[in-house]
């Protein structure tokens, strides 16, 4: 288990983190680095015009956002 009993899981067709926890039944879904690159691939397979995730402002040392750039580019 990770922090607060929390385990973090992948969902492979979502290509997508979240974090469990079995005792309070907590879901939580978030985006990561790796699933930031899974959407900048499909965005680019696709010729789509763009990408997001939330919350910019939890990212103060723009890791996330430095993936999209590396992967949109």
């Amino acid at each position: 288990m990770d922090q607060q009993g929390f385990k973090r899981h992948w969902d492979r067709t979502a290509h997508a983190p979240y974090l469990w926890n079995p005792d309070s039944r907590t879901l939580i879904s978030y985006d990561d680095a790796q699933s930031l690159t899974e959407k900048a691939r499909y965005v680019r397979r696709h010729h789509l015009g763009g990408v997001m995730y939330w919350e910019y402002s939890h990212d103060p040392d723009e890791v996330l956002l430095t993936v999209l750039y590396d992967n949109l580019h």
